[in-house]
C-alpha cells in the first residue's frame, strides 16, 4: 500500500493493491468538492489526478545530490544537498510510454548519455537521445531508516515537509 507507480502519458500517480482481486489502479486524487481533501479514487486521468513534480532532489550514493554545472551542459556530479538551482530537477514525461526524463528545473537541460559503459552521464540539452527512467515510488515509510549507502539508480521519491522531493 506504499509502492506507487507514475503514468507520465496522463502525469496520474497510481497504486494496485495486491490485496485487491482485480487489482484496479487507484490514483492520487484531489477532491473536486473542497478542491484541498486528498483521497484515493478509480484512475479517470482528469486534471484533479494530474501531479508533475518539480524542484526535485535526486539523491544517490552516500545521501549526495545530482549536481549539473552551475554555468550549463556538462559532466554530473554528486554533491552535498543544499537545494542549489544546479541540483534541482523535474520528472517530465519521455517520448517511450511508461518512462521519464529528468530535466532541470531551470533551463533546456536533462540527464543524457555520453557513450557506452564507464563514461560521463551529462547534462546536456534536451533531445530524443536523452536517459528515460521507468520511475517506481516508494513512500518514506516503506523505506524505513536505512543506514547503508543507497544507490544511486533513480527510483525512488519521497516528499519532504517542506515540498521538495527526493529521489533515493
Amino acid at each position: 500500500d506504499q509502492e506507487w507507480q507514475y503514468d507520465p502519458t496522463n502525469s496520474s500517480l497510481y497504486i494496485q493493491w495486491p490485496a485487491d482481486p482485480s487489482h484496479t489502479r487507484r490514483c492520487l486524487d484531489v477532491d473536486t468538492t473542497n478542491y484541498t481533501d486528498v483521497q484515493i479514487w478509480n484512475c479517470l486521468n482528469g486534471s484533479n489526478q494530474q501531479w508533475r513534480f518539480q524542484h526535485t532532489l535526486v539523491r544517490g550514493y552516500g545521501g549526495l545530490c545530482l549536481t549539473r554545472p552551475v554555468a550549463g551542459a556538462g559532466p554530473l556530479t554528486m554533491q552535498v544537498c543544499i537545494d542549489a538551482a544546479n541540483q534541482l530537477w523535474r520528472v517530465d514525461p519521455g517520448n517511450i510510454t511508461g518512462f521519464v526524463r529528468l530535466r532541470s528545473d531551470t533551463g533546456n537541460l536533462c540527464l543524457t548519455l555520453n557513450g557506452g559503459s564507464g563514461s560521463d552521464a551529462l547534462a546536456g540539452p534536451c533531445s530524443l537521445n536523452n536517459i528515460y527512467l521507468p520511475l517506481v515510488m516508494r513512500s518514506a515509510l516503506a523505506l524505513g531508516n536505512a543506514s547503508a549507502p543507497v544507490d544511486a539508480a533513480i527510483s525512488a521519491p519521497t516528499v519532504e515537509p517542506s515540498g521538495m522531493r527526493d529521489f533515493y
